[in-house]
């Protein structure tokens, strides 16, 4: 038997105290994402730029607070969501540390044409906005602020947005989404169908791809088909572990 000084009695009490608040605090946290989570209007259209504001960086905090699971250390700096006008249908920007999307209204138009041309209608196009740009590609972005803020990144640009990939399709997984990441199967291969690969013949695909990175970003057609097949390949990968399985491949590097 181990005889403890007053002091020492007194000092475990309070550890042990912080330790019951802290998980406390984390279940709180967790309820109330999770309530949250059930009103969510993810992989549909969304509209209203509070609300799309909100659900991203509810998915933040989420996604951080499961590899916080992981590793406590980590942390993502205060990731936020911005929403605004932009050329894209979504990016992170390591330089301010933020996630920035656009509102459906304000989505360029190219990028609409690219989405009605590939899915063969503009309800089928308005589909895979709904799924992609309001689904999947939300934690996609969210990956990207993980591999800056940990300095994890590999040495070139294939790589990062495959490894994003592989991520938001495990985060997905372990949200129990199995009907939504169907869908988004079926239409990546779909969209596949419709586009050519931009890649030269011979040309080493990583490398091409990364020293055209900014000019293929602001091509669809290109962009999409490097995105798409990259994504079809993950979702076939049989050897893809859970998400903290995976995480702790990742942390470890």
């Amino acid at each position: 038997m181990v005889k403890f000084t007053p002091t020492i009695t007194y000092n475990i009490r309070i550890l042990k105290y912080k330790y019951m608040k802290k998980n406390i605090l984390l279940i709180l946290l967790f309820v109330t994402i999770s309530k949250s989570f059930a009103q969510s209007q993810l992989f549909t259209i969304v509209k209203d730029s509070a609300i799309l504001r909100k659900e991203n960086d509810l998915l933040i905090r989420d996604f951080e607070q499961r590899v916080k699971k992981v590793d406590s250390n980590i942390s993502f700096k205060g990731l936020k969501t911005i929403v605004r006008d932009s050329l894209f249908a979504g990016y992170y920007l390591p330089r301010t540390n933020r996630i920035y999307l656009p509102r459906w209204e304000t989505i360029p138009q190219p990028i609409i044409d690219f989405c009605t041309k590939v899915s063969g209608s503009r309800k089928e196009g308005e589909n895979l906005a709904a799924m992609y740009f309001y689904g999947f590609f939300l934690p996609h972005e969210i990956a990207h602020g993980l591999q800056y803020n940990t300095n994890i990144l590999k040495d070139n640009e294939y790589d990062n947005e495959y490894q994003a990939s592989e991520m938001a399709l495990l985060y997905w997984k372990a949200r129990g989404k199995e009907k939504e990441l169907a869908a988004c199967y079926a239409i990546a291969k779909k969209v596949l169908s419709n586009l050519k690969n931009p890649i030269p013949a011979n040309a080493d695909m990583k490398k091409y791809f990364t020293e055209h990175y900014e000019e293929m970003a602001q091509d669809a057609d290109q962009y999409g088909y490097m995105m798409f097949s990259q994504i079809v390949t993950i979702f076939e990968d049989k050897t893809l572990p859970d998400f903290d399985t995976y995480m702790k491949r990742f942390l470890a590097k």
